[in-house]
């Protein structure tokens, strides 16, 4: 599953207004058009990630964006680059 807040617009208007809101599955949407949508669109917000550990457990992923970059990410308790690979090691 995955799911797009846009915590606030790239025009200097406050979080909470104009929120974006995207649900649905990267059988629905694929993570590589997702990415390219948020940057060339130079967009702020967060993409919620839930993946399935091989181990058939369910892991949140959050990728949080500053102008179509990726600011942070945090998949559990771990950070940064940690948490990104933790997070590619368990979606393929």
């Amino acid at each position: 599953m995955l799911s797009w807040n846009a915590d606030a617009d790239n025009h200097g208007r406050p979080q909470g207004e104009h929120q974006i809101e995207l649900r649905g599955t990267l059988r629905d949407f694929s993570l590589e058009a997702i990415l390219g949508l948020i940057r060339t669109g130079h967009k702020t917000g967060t993409l919620r990630l839930v993946v399935t550990t091989p181990m058939g457990m369910p892991r949140q992923v959050d990728l949080s964006f500053l102008g179509g970059e990726i600011a942070s990410v945090q998949c559990g308790s771990l950070r940064g680059l940690d948490a990104l690979r933790e997070a590619a090691i368990n979606m393929y």
